[in-house]
This record gives C-alpha cells, structure tokens and sequence, in this order.
C-alpha cells in the first residue's frame, strides 16, 4: 500500500513541478538570456577597450618616434584615447621648448593649465611648465604670480614652484626674498632629497651676498 502512496506523491510532484516550470518556466529562461547577454556584452567591451587603447599606443608611440614629432602627434590626435591625448598635449608643448619656440610652448602649457577636463596635478605641473619656459622677455613678476599658489600649497609640486620663485627672486635681485624661498624648502620633508640639497648649496651662496 506504501509504494502506491510513494507513486501517487511523486506523480503530483511532477505535476506540480510541469505546472510551475509552465507557469514561470519563460522567466527563468529569460534571466538566463539576459545573464548571458551582460556577460557577452561585458566581455565584447573588454576586447573593444583593450583592442583601442592598444591602437591608440601604437599610434602615439610611433607618432612619437617620428624626426617631426609635434606635427606627427597631432596629424594622429583623433585616433588617440584621452589619455594619449593629454600626454600627446605634453610633448608637443615640450618640444615647442626644445625647438626654443618659447612663446608658443609657455602658451600650449597654459593653456593646457586652464583645462577643467584633467586632474588638477596635471593643471598644476603645465602652470609649473609654462612658467620654467617662458621666455626670458616674460616679466619676473608675473610669472612669480602664476606660481605663487603652488609655492605657498602643500603638494608634489611646492617644492619645484619655490625653487623657480627663488630664481626668479634672484632675476629681479630681491636676495632676501630668493633666500627665504630657498630656505623654505630645505624644510619641505616631502621634497627630493636632490632638491633640498641643491637648495641648500644655492641658499648659502645668496647668504653670503645678503651678510656681505
């Protein structure tokens, strides 16, 4: 009597189970679909992303490796991810300084300065660019102006901006003025060791000239 019981339980659980998986059986095979789906169009993303960052490499690093490398990186500017395309603005304007173009290589760095597109360090260190290749007709004042901000704030950065504020000091032959710079960042413990050094030997040299 048992095993009909057994049989008749199992045929209303297969019933139950054919009524349920006609019920929801269309959900279930859609979440499944659609599981399938994300992970398909996660992984085509992937291989798209990988595929165009490694063609924007290419392009820039072969731009970069042309004789006219300016002209080069901008003719492939385009194809460039965002990235590449900031680091491609960089060493276009360095090279505006090496080719002693200063006037347009101090421009191309401000003007990379007042973009509100990058992170504020790179905004800063093209301020900071613009004002160590500026061209000597550029007045000491301004450019001690553009950097005061970085000179006087905490960062990577302060460091380097005091040390052009002391050369430009030095310049207009405000002695006193480059000494207290100079004295500023031998006390910068986040700043390179080399630079404290250098400051250093530069601060005693304008103490000498300030007590002679």
């Amino acid at each position: 009597m048992a095993d009909i019981f057994d049989e008749i339980n199992e045929e209303l659980k297969k019933d139950r189970q054919a009524a349920l998986w006609q019920r929801y059986g269309k959900y279930v095979i859609g979440v499944a679909v659609l599981i399938i789906a994300l992970v398909g169009a996660r992984q085509g993303y992937v291989y798209w992303k990988e595929a165009r960052d490694g063609a924007a490499a290419t392009a820039y690093y072969q731009a970069a490796a042309q004789t006219d490398e300016g002209d080069a990186l901008q003719e492939v500017m385009d194809s460039l991810t965002p990235g590449y395309q900031l680091l491609a603005d960089f060493t276009i304007a360095r090279k505006l300084a090496e080719q002693g173009k200063n006037n347009e290589a101090e421009a191309a760095f401000l003007q990379l300065s007042d973009r509100s597109d990058i992170d504020p360090f790179y905004r800063d260190t093209a301020l900071l660019l613009s004002v160590m290749h500026a061209p000597d007709s550029a007045k000491s004042d301004e450019l001690l102006n553009r950097i005061n901000s970085l000179a006087n704030r905490a960062g990577p950065l302060q460091g380097l901006a005091l040390e052009q504020a002391a050369g430009l000091s030095l310049k207009q032959g405000r002695i006193q003025q480059a000494a207290d710079f100079l004295e500023k960042i031998t006390t910068l413990n986040e700043a390179p060791s080399s630079l404290r050094q250098r400051a250093s030997q530069l601060l005693s040299i304008v103490n000498s000239k300030v007590s002679g």
